[in-house]
């Protein structure tokens, strides 16, 4: 059987930040507990991420981005195009790309299909547990469209 991990990144205290880690709730909340399939939040970057997610096949990705689009929008990103978001690239770590390929040259279980999902936000700049209304709104509608797509 294959195991698949939804693993939503963000800061919670950070306003729309949050966002990765409420859409994989969200995913959590409609999909319940099925066997082989696994769901990790919080503020995870560089080589951690391979403690997350090693032993997986499929992993799912879903962090906050900024690409000029209406906040609440869903992308689909690629590796390579990680240097718009927010923690998966940081000039404090390594980013997700090389994470995975020194995760694969160590010998490690990393998983071979990787799904990234981007949601526009709003508001990166401000202290707060609530995420702008857009944002907010888009929670639903985007866990929605990711488990349409991934499961």
């Amino acid at each position: 059987m294959k195991k698949l991990l939804f693993l939503g990144v963000g800061n919670p205290i950070l306003s729309d930040d949050a966002v990765g880690i409420r859409v994989v709730e969200e995913i959590r909340s409609i999909v319940g507990d099925v066997r082989g399939v696994g769901f990790v939040t919080g503020s995870i970057a560089g080589l951690r991420i391979l403690d997350v997610i090693q032993g997986y096949d499929d992993l799912v990705i879903v962090d906050a981005v900024e690409m000029d689009g209406e906040p609440g929008s869903l992308y689909k990103i690629e590796l390579e195009e990680l240097k718009n978001t927010i923690h998966l690239t940081s000039l404090h770590s390594i980013n997700l790309a090389t994470a995975m390929k020194w995760g694969r040259e160590m010998g490690l279980k990393i998983p071979e299909n990787i799904s990234i999902y981007g949601i526009q936000i709003k508001n990166l700049l401000e202290f707060s547990e609530n995420m702008t209304q857009e944002v907010e709104g888009s929670v639903k509608r985007n866990a929605r469209e990711i488990i349409k797509r991934e499961m």
